[in-house]
């Protein structure tokens, strides 16, 4: 689990339970490859066993992270498959698979907040960004990375949270569940006109100025992507963020066959470097990475590894 060439690791789980929990660590230049639970025991108290987790998180998404969870958890199955909307199918395993997923992200913030690690790359399924506070949509079960940024002001009292997603699509429920929360600040670039319907242009700017999109035409290059990156990265050194969270999807990549903008999976270091330059000047590099979309595997393989690979250097 030590090998820094590989990208992931994969957990061996069991049948239905859908994700595969992993997060790469860097700390004095090492990359090291956990599955949770680690060996250290999280700050934020989550239960060792996952087969308590769903008491912990059945009573504590909506006091303690402004998330409803009646509507995303109750409509589980016991057996069989069930619809959360026309894209989102569950099984009986899917809900313990979501609650993984979320912990998983929580003991990564905790790593790097503490300064046992430097960064994380959080390597999860089901992934989360277009999950509502009151619904689940696009895949998306809880919104992993809303709940990593609230959990970061309330647990930790930080005033400048950012969130980074470079998804190729909107991701429309992180936008709902932080617009009105005035120490995180959501920073979008995505495909528009494209998936999720409704207004992904520069007009949205939040309850308390705190998004920004930046939307692509589909066709774009690498070189304008970056050129448009060149303003993403103004925004971020001018906001200062104390800890920065990235919505991760791969799914810009030139084959990607849900989408029309053209990076390569090397285009993906570049990005990882850069923001890892702001972060070392404004948070100590303070960086929690968490897998979004992506659909053909190559390129999701690939680009992980670019992402991970600058990651990991000092």
């Amino acid at each position: 689990m030590d090998d820094p060439q590989l990208p992931f690791y994969a957990s061996t789980l069991p049948i239905g339970r859908v994700s595969s929990i992993a997060y790469a660590q860097v700390k004095e230049g090492q990359a090291r490859y956990l599955s949770w639970p680690s060996n250290q025991k999280p700050k934020n108290e989550l239960p060792q066993n996952w087969e308590d987790a769903s008491e912990l998180w059945e009573s504590d998404l909506e006091s303690t992270y402004g998330l409803i969870a009646e509507g995303n958890a109750a409509p589980f199955p016991k057996k069989g498959l069930a619809f959360l909307d026309s894209d989102t199918i569950v099984s009986q395993g899917s809900k313990q698979a979501s609650y993984d997923a979320v912990n998983s992200v929580l003991t990564a913030i905790d790593n790097v907040q503490d300064g046992s690690y430097q960064n994380a790359f959080v390597s999860i399924r089901p992934p989360g960004h277009h999950a509502h506070s009151n619904f689940a949509a696009g895949f998306c079960i809880f919104n992993n990375i809303a709940i990593g940024a609230c959990y970061l002001v309330k647990n930790y009292n930080l005033k400048r949270v950012l969130i980074l997603d470079w998804d190729v699509h909107r991701g429309d429920g992180t936008a709902e569940i932080i617009s009105n929360k005035k120490n995180i600040f959501l920073i979008s670039s995505h495909q528009y006109p494209f998936y999720p319907p409704g207004d992904g242009t520069e007009k949205v700017r939040g309850h308390f100025d705190n998004i920004r999109f930046f939307p692509l035409k589909a066709g774009l290059s690498s070189n304008d992507f970056y050129k448009i990156y060149e303003k993403i990265f103004i925004e971020i050194d001018k906001y200062q963020p104390e800890f920065i969270l990235i919505s991760c999807g791969f799914d810009a990549h030139k084959n990607d066959p849900l989408a029309e903008i053209n990076l390569e999976s090397i285009d993906y270091e570049y990005l990882t470097f850069k923001v890892k330059k702001y972060a070392a000047k404004h948070c100590a590099g303070k960086i929690v990475s968490v897998l979004e979309g992506g659909y053909d595997l190559k390129s999701i393989s690939e680009s992980s590894k670019f992402h991970v690979k600058s990651l990991a250097k000092i």
